[in-house]
């Protein structure tokens, strides 16, 4: 649902909210992926995290999938247990609000939730605070252990989705009040043979393409590996002659990559050192 300044959806969610709305089973969730055309000013308000994506070099074309969101919902609003689309990265911030987020690594499949082998559709239970929490989360806890993180997220933190991650989210509901985020997907440089895999592999996969004719999605969909490869021809020829594929000399991973001083580079300790904070709990 997209929103304006003066929309009548936007008009309706806020009388939906004020009516007691936001505390039903099954309550309404908006994901906005418009908002940077709708209303371009709200792009002035925050800094984009990660700015070097991948799929820029698709800018201009119909091939270029949608990857950011304006989300707004009421307390216990919640996004259930999936995989973020087309092999990218995500960041979510939190402008209003709060939110208890739950990830697991890729080998972990959440108790309860089914997907497919190319993970092009998902069984779960329809409610993720009222089915799948009471079912279903002491289970995956106790499978899992310590590779269940847990955390919240508050207004103006932001959360970090690495590739290929389980996730889901519930807007907290300590105020009772409306919880308001920006979440942007990007492929990263080290993702590009994953992203040009997936592409090749599963096409059908392929999601927030622009157009709404679903011949034209298909035949989007089914030449978007050629046509991400002469992009990088083009444009980033130096990342295709880093082939990750199993012929190759092994990845460095960054658990195992130095800096200069001959100290481990860890990834959240470049985090701390920035100074960004994010409030996490670990039972």
């Amino acid at each position: 649902m997209p929103i304006t300044q003066e929309s009548s959806e936007a008009v309706s969610f806020y009388h939906y909210w004020k009516n007691g709305g936001c505390r039903e089973d099954g309550q309404l969730f908006v994901f906005d992926g418009e908002f940077r055309e709708t209303c371009p000013k709200l792009t002035e308000d925050y800094e984009v995290y990660f700015k070097k994506d991948m799929y820029d070099l698709l800018n201009g074309t119909p091939y270029r999938p949608r990857n950011a969101w304006l989300m707004v919902g009421g307390p216990g609003a919640a996004s259930k247990w999936h995989v973020d689309p087309n092999a990218t990265h995500a960041w979510n911030a939190v402008a209003r609000g709060s939110k208890r987020w739950f990830m697991l690594p890729p080998s972990c499949i959440p108790v309860g939730v089914y997907p497919s082998g190319d993970g092009s559709n998902m069984t779960q239970p329809v409610s993720l605070l009222h089915e799948w929490w009471p079912r279903f989360f002491e289970e995956t806890e106790a499978l899992y252990g310590d590779k269940l993180l847990q955390g919240t997220c508050k207004a103006g933190e932001c959360m970090f989705v690495p590739r290929g991650w389980w996730h889901c989210v519930i807007n907290n509901d300590d105020n009772d009040d409306i919880t308001i985020a920006i979440t942007q997907n990007y492929c990263a440089e080290s993702s590009v043979h994953k992203a040009r895999r997936f592409f090749r592999e599963t096409p059908h996969c392929i999601s927030g393409l622009l157009t709404h004719d679903c011949d034209e999605y298909e035949k989007l969909q089914n030449e978007m590996a050629d046509e991400f490869d002469k992009r990088l021809r083009e444009k980033r020829p130096d990342l295709l002659a880093r082939d990750d594929s199993p012929k190759a000399p092994k990845r460095i991973l960054d658990s195992e990559r130095h800096d200069g001083n001959g100290e481990k580079f860890s990834f959240w300790s470049h985090l701390k050192s920035m100074r960004k904070t994010i409030s996490y709990e670990k039972k």
